[in-house]
This record gives structure tokens, sequence and C-alpha cells, in this order.
């Protein structure tokens, strides 16, 4: 089979998959991304399908996970295993962990990754923003009093905070500090 129709194939089971996450399991799935092959255009014969899901923080877990591999096998049996979808599950917070401590799972994820549904990946980016802006305002609080130094080191974190909030809307990794 030609890699475009391999492409076709999968990328229609990669639709029907996300649409039964969220119809399924609804505000529990924030984000799906697809990566590896298929989304970097380079399917082939034994080429699976992989797919991240992140998660709401939630004591179900282990349920909501339980029910995305269910919802893969399903679809795999329903393209005649045409479409091996292989599912990661990640909690938000572990999503989040693993990016700050530069995971090199999730930098290679986030490189090619096609962003299929978002219910929370702004989140994240938010949580920078918020902090940035928190120690930005501590800086120029210091910076008035006289106290140079902890100003400086308060504006370095600020503008770190920015600049992983705009690194992860650019769908790139930040490096571990």
């Amino acid at each position: 089979m030609e890699q475009k129709q391999l492409a076709d194939i999968r990328t229609k089971y990669v639709k029907e998959f996300t649409k039964r996450l969220t119809e399924t399991l609804g505000k529990s799935v924030k984000t799906v991304i697809l990566y590896g092959s298929l989304a970097r255009g380079e399917v082939g014969e034994e080429s699976d399908v992989d797919i991240l899901v992140i998660i709401e923080d939630a004591p179900e877990e282990a349920r909501i996970k339980d029910e995305i591999l269910r919802i893969a096998y399903e679809i795999e049996y329903e393209s005649g295993f045409r479409a091996i979808i292989s599912p990661i599950s990640l909690t938000l917070k572990e999503f989040t962990q693993r990016l700050e401590a530069g995971s090199p799972f999730i930098y290679n994820a986030l490189k090619d990754a096609i962003i299929l549904h978002d219910n929370g990946l702004r989140d994240i980016i938010k949580r920078h923003i918020e902090i940035s802006e928190k120690f930005l305002q501590s800086s120029k609080l210091l910076l008035r009093e006289g106290y140079v130094r902890s100003a400086i080191d308060r504006a370095y974190y600020s503008m770190y905070h920015a600049a992983q909030a705009a690194l992860i809307w650019r769908g790139v990794t930040p490096p571990k500090t």
C-alpha cells in the first residue's frame, strides 16, 4: 500500500479515536496529541499511531487510562488492525513534571506534535505566565526598596517562566536548567 493511502487510513481512525475519547471521557481529556511517524508524514506499513493523551488529575485516573486503552483497541479492531493505536496517557501533573524536567519523550512528542484536541495545554502556559508576573512584581518591589541583587534574581525567574511559556506555545520543550 502507498504511503499516502496508509496515512489516509490511519488519519481517519485517529479522528475517530479522538472523537470517541472526547465523547466518552468528556472534560477528563485535556489534550490529545498525535506525534511520531504519522505526524511527520513518514508512515510505513509497520508504523503504529503514536498518541499522547493528557488527562485531568483525578482520583479515577486509573479508570480513565483503562478506558483510553479500551477505545484504542476498539479502533484497532474496527480498522482490521490497519491502524495500531499506541496511546500514552499522562495526567496533567505528570505531563507538567516531565516537561519541566526536560523529558526526552515529551520533547520528541512535542517536536512533531499535531494537537488533535486541546482542553488544558494552555493551562500550563497560563501557569508559567502567572508565575512570571508574580516574580516581576516582586522584582519591582525589591528594586524600589533598594535590594538590587534580590530584584535581579526575581527578574531572572520572571524571564525564565515567560520564556518557558513562549517555548511551550511554540511546541518546543524548554531545556532543563
